[in-house]
């Protein structure tokens, strides 16, 4: 939901969670930096993250003075940015060139992180910067173990690296490797094409460390149905397939998973397909250790303007997720989004809507949540993208109470209180209890619904939400009956 209400704070500017002496209102969103000259960078791929000097660092794919992206460092007591690393500009010998993913703060305090491309053979490579901007190249891929990483990594709680590569390891399709801050290279697990049955290839997301210490990731294609699988690794290199998306055992589940998975206050790993689900514009879904798999939010259009192409996932306090979407919404160029593990979700900004000028487009990267702000990044925008600071906030609406199915002749019929804040109710029905395989079948503005597409003899079970222009509500409790014969 939109607001038209600002929150004040103790900053000058506060770009990006600094205080300084003045009080001044806030709004919901606004730029930090917009890259406007190629020459500091252009369309910042991966979020920003939080650098032991306490500013914010991040890289951008193109741009710079040799055009092969740059590696960026916006102060947190002004929001100034600066560039503190130019790739392929001769300096530095195969030092990469093009990075996707987000920087990581590995264990000696260095960032660490990974280009597409450049390297000895041009496969890209591993590379450490310190804050002072003093850049080194850590690891040049081979093909063998590993090509064309789009990920960044992430730093294991035993001071190694991991990370994943699209393409390369034993058999091409990519793999999963641990890497020391002193350059050695281990491959877990090189995905297979067949080798071991139907594991999944192309690696897109990183690889995120769950509470057992296992590895948790997606990959883009392969499985059962060749739209990709969500996976367990242990560091010893044991591979467990979690989930096959679109196998047909979860209805619309999703496909084309391009994101890592993050995990939730409640124990379930959350991540996000950027196709299938009711509408084939991805889901957010989440699953437990055992692979139990639940379908948190469909892209349907259902939630007005709620985004097309989800991204990557962060998990906020209370255990809110949120995330963006890469199209869709008002003006298709993007949404920022919250989502309570529940289901509830809320629509923060709608990319390029008017609402803020030279807003950005196309949002990129993992949000990071800094004093109450999600700091992100856009693809494009009226230049070559924008950093920018979200106001985090989450209001869901109420579910409706008093939901009751009743038997009518050859139909059945709902009933439901009204929801403070709702303009519309949705209705979600199945044929099995416990709300598996629910699936939207009607949209109602009153407090009443006939369901006239049943049959007989079969018993529905219904759940109902609430929304209204950018929100939806958790479900309700369940209902149930059957439709009677005519008297």
């Amino acid at each position: 939901m939109r607001f038209a209400h600002v929150c004040a704070i103790s900053s000058l500017i506060l770009c990006l969670g600094s205080v300084q002496a003045h009080a001044i209102a806030q709004p919901l969103y606004y730029i930090v930096h917009d890259f406007a000259s190629s020459a500091d960078g252009a369309n910042p791929n991966g979020g920003l993250v939080l650098g032991p000097d306490g500013n914010y660092y991040g890289t951008t794919r193109n741009g710079g003075t040799a055009g092969s992206g740059t590696i960026y460092r916006v102060s947190s007591s002004t929001g100034s940015t600066s560039t503190i690393w130019t790739f392929a500009d001769g300096s530095v010998p195969f030092d990469g060139g093009n990075p996707y993913g987000s920087l990581v703060v590995g264990a000696d305090g260095a960032l660490y992180g990974t280009t597409i491309s450049g390297g000895s053979l041009n496969y890209g490579a591993v590379f450490k910067i310190t804050t002072a901007g003093e850049f080194s190249v850590v690891h040049q891929f081979q093909f063998a173990d590993g090509a064309f990483p789009q990920c960044g990594l992430i730093s294991g709680r035993d001071g190694n690296l991991y990370g994943a590569t699209t393409s390369g390891g034993s058999a091409g399709f990519g793999c999963v490797y641990r890497l020391t801050l002193g350059g050695s290279l281990t491959v877990l697990h090189s995905f297979s094409f067949g080798a071991t049955p139907l594991d999944g290839y192309d690696p897109i997301g990183s690889v995120f460390e769950g509470s057992d210490g296992s590895l948790y990731g997606t990959t883009a294609s392969g499985g059962t149905a060749g739209l990709g699988v969500v996976f367990r690794l242990t560091k010893a290199g044991a591979y467990t397939i979690l989930h096959n998306f679109s196998d047909g055992s979860v209805p619309n589940d999703g496909g084309t998973a391009r994101t890592s998975l993050v995990q939730g206050a409640d124990g379930y790993y959350y991540g996000a397909t950027v196709g299938g689900g009711v509408g084939g514009n991805g889901v957010v879904f989440k699953i437990g250790k055992s692979g139990r798999y639940a379908i948190v939010h469909n892209f349907d259009g259902e939630v007005k303007n709620d985004g097309k192409f989800p991204g990557e996932l962060t998990v906020g306090s209370g255990g809110v997720l949120y995330g963006t979407t890469s199209h869709g919404g008002s003006a298709d160029e993007g949404t920022i989004f919250a989502l309570s593990p529940n289901g509830a979700f809320d629509v923060l900004h709608n990319f390029h809507d008017g609402s803020t000028a030279s807003d950005g487009e196309n949002p990129a990267g993992t949000l990071l949540n800094a004093a109450g702000r999600l700091i992100g990044t856009t693809f494009s925008g009226e230049h070559d993208g924008v950093v920018f600071s979200q106001q985090a906030f989450f209001v869901s609406l109420t579910p409706p109470a008093n939901f009751i199915a009743r038997p009518r002749s050859k139909s059945i019929g709902l009933t439901w209180s009204t929801s403070a804040g709702a303009t519309g109710y949705n209705i979600y029905r199945s044929t099995t209890p416990g709300g598996e395989g629910l699936v939207p079948v009607a949209v109602a503005t009153g407090t009443a619904h006939v369901d006239d597409t049943v049959q007989l003899g079969v018993t529905y079970y219904y759940k109902i939400t609430a929304t209204n222009e950018n929100s939806e509500s958790a479900k309700s409790s369940e209902t149930h009956t059957m439709p009677t014969k005519l008297p």
